[in-house]
């Protein structure tokens, strides 16, 4: 059985920035096994944000290749691309993201509702409590802490189950103790054999990863 859950075969990105060619990725070759949690760091502007945003299907390569479970995604159409992140791929921003007129549950569930796919209601009890979060079900978001927001989004990745977890900056708008929570959260993750990828400054998140990745000036050293 092939334990791949991503590869990056010599992948670049290059913008236009008026005159100017933006190389902000160059020749990045990744490759990262089922269960892995690994952690990209690298100084802002480096490329980091953008590798993640390919990776997730977000954005297409100008070149090279993204293989997702044996699957190029690198080439295809939107429709294909928002059928593989609903169902793939669990995704967590820096952001939060969560739609503020819908309640805690109703966030939680928005995935499956994506897909068409009814939502057992015990499993986003059951989520939110993982999250520590079960008492706020039909709570707003206007009316939980940041951290709580996060925690509602990390719940939210894991709903349909995705093989992968993609992360970016997940703890850059929380305080010590609410970003360990999360830390802690990624923790039980990986224990439980989820692959996570995820973009941090947080030098104990780093640490809590199982394989660092740098990148500089968009090559993945």
């Amino acid at each position: 059985m092939n334990n791949t859950v991503l590869k990056l075969n010599d992948v670049c990105k290059n913008y236009q920035r008026g005159s100017e060619t933006v190389h902000a990725l160059q020749n990045a070759n990744l490759s990262v096994e089922r269960g892995e949690f690994v952690a990209i760091v690298g100084h802002s502007g480096s490329g980091k944000t953008t590798l993640l945003n390919i990776v997730g299907g977000l954005d297409h390569p100008t070149s090279g290749s993204v293989l997702l479970s044996g699957q190029d995604i690198s080439r295809a159409d939107e429709k294909t691309l928002a059928k593989i992140r609903k169902q793939a791929i669990g995704f967590v921003f820096q952001q939060f993201f969560l739609i503020p007129t819908l309640t805690v549950k109703e966030n939680v569930a928005l995935p499956g509702l994506f897909l068409h796919q009814p939502v057992d209601d015990q499993k986003i009890v059951d989520l939110l409590k993982r999250v520590g979060l079960d008492h706020r079900l039909n709570h707003l978001p206007g009316q939980l802490s940041g951290g709580e927001m996060q925690r509602v989004a990390v719940a939210r990745s894991l709903i349909n189950d995705a093989p992968l977890i993609l992360a970016d900056e997940p703890t850059g708008n929380l305080d010590s103790r609410n970003a360990e929570g999360i830390m802690s959260i990624f923790d039980e993750l990986h224990r439980d054999g989820r692959t996570i990828v995820v973009v941090t400054h947080n030098a104990e998140l780093v640490e809590r990863s199982s394989r660092v990745v740098h990148i500089e000036d968009g090559r993945i050293k």
